[in-house]
């Protein structure tokens, strides 16, 4: 989206050289200077949510691409049935959110 609208500029370049491996690589620094242990049910559960969250993502792609290919796709048209699913998910997710939240504290 960023290059598409505004050109490779600066300010992507510095965010790519600079922002995404600071953020990325900021979570196993933590885990180097404190170790937690893990149990395998907390490493099964970050995986599960991971697996849900890439689901969610290549869903969502995968819907964009077919409204870009075919914008009167009975799949993709704007209708109240969609919303509410829509909202559905959104419940899911923030459902999810909600548990993650609460197995984390409790650790």
């Amino acid at each position: 989206m960023d290059i598409t609208t505004e050109g490779f500029g600066y300010m992507l370049a510095f965010g790519d050289i600079a922002w995404v491996p600071f953020t990325y690589s900021l979570q196993t620094r933590y885990l180097v200077d404190y170790p937690q242990p893990l149990s395998w049910a907390y490493v099964l559960f970050v995986l599960v949510v991971h697996f849900i969250g890439f689901y969610i993502f290549r869903g969502a792609n995968a819907q964009k691409d077919t409204f870009r290919r075919n914008p009167s796709d009975p799949s993709v048209k704007r209708s109240f049935i969609l919303f509410i699913y829509l909202l559905f998910i959104i419940f899911i997710y923030l459902f999810i959110l909600f548990l993650c939240l609460v197995f984390i504290l409790l650790l």
